[in-house]
């Protein structure tokens, strides 16, 4: 603890507060989810009628390496908290 008790009480407030923020939009997220959902259906309709549905062949392709996930975890997280 290099800054005291005080320090420590004040990260884990600041983790609790941003845990319950995602919370909060996570449950919002749920309840206006139906026209986002149809949107969504709507898109990957076009897509595959244009035949250029290839997200999941894309993502077999790079699920089956292990570097290019961790590579791809480590871009995520980073890109997150940067």
């Amino acid at each position: 603890m290099p800054h005291g008790w005080f320090d420590v009480l004040r990260q884990v407030a600041l983790f609790a507060a941003a845990y319950l923020a995602y919370r909060l939009v996570r449950g919002w997220s749920r309840v206006t989810r139906t026209p986002r959902s149809r949107t969504a259906r709507d898109l990957i309709s076009l897509e595959r009628t244009l035949h250029v549905f290839v997200e999941p062949s894309i993502q077999a392709w790079a699920s089956g390496s292990h570097f290019l996930m961790v590579l791809c975890s480590w871009l995520y997280v980073n890109a997150q908290t940067t």
